[in-house]
């Protein structure tokens, strides 16, 4: 996978009167993930919890994804080590953005001090890598379920 994906934000809807309209936007997440098949199985997942899902590959593509769709997004879920924009560095950009997006920072570097780091830069929870796939969905509902950190 290479660039962005993007799925659309909009769910059509078949009313009773047979014409087709735009429903409210749905739930909408930017996965931050530089691993290509880790990034297609995340936001697959995602989308089949019937969130609407964009995608990026660096820190760069993610913060410009952002600000052309920050009034969609409701939730970024990122890797901390990215090209061209660490993820700490794109935390914090998407934090002074729009201070009340929820923010999940992923990392295969563990340990109490990364999860201060990363809470520090801005992000609303910390998952640690490895993780089962069901614990990305738990942890996105969560999140946007008002709830700070599950564990």
């Amino acid at each position: 996978m290479k660039g962005n994906c993007l799925t659309c934000p909009f769910q059509s809807v078949l009313y009773e009167d047979e014409h087709l309209m735009q429903a409210s936007p749905v739930i909408s997440i930017l996965v931050v993930e530089d691993d290509d098949q880790l990034l297609a199985l995340i936001a697959s997942v995602l989308e089949r919890e019937h969130y609407a899902v964009y995608c990026a590959a660096d820190g760069e593509s993610a913060l410009r994804v952002f600000r052309s769709r920050q009034q969609e997004i409701s939730l970024v879920f990122t890797d901390l080590g990215l090209p061209q924009l660490t993820g700490l560095d794109l935390i914090r950009a998407i934090r002074l953005a729009k201070p009340d997006v929820r923010i999940i920072g992923v990392s295969a570097m563990g340990g109490k001090e990364i999860r201060e780091v990363v809470k520090k830069a801005g992000a609303t929870l910390f998952l640690p890598k490895p993780f089962h796939i069901s614990e990305v969905v738990s942890s996105v509902k969560t999140v946007l379920a008002g709830s700070m950190d599950p564990g």
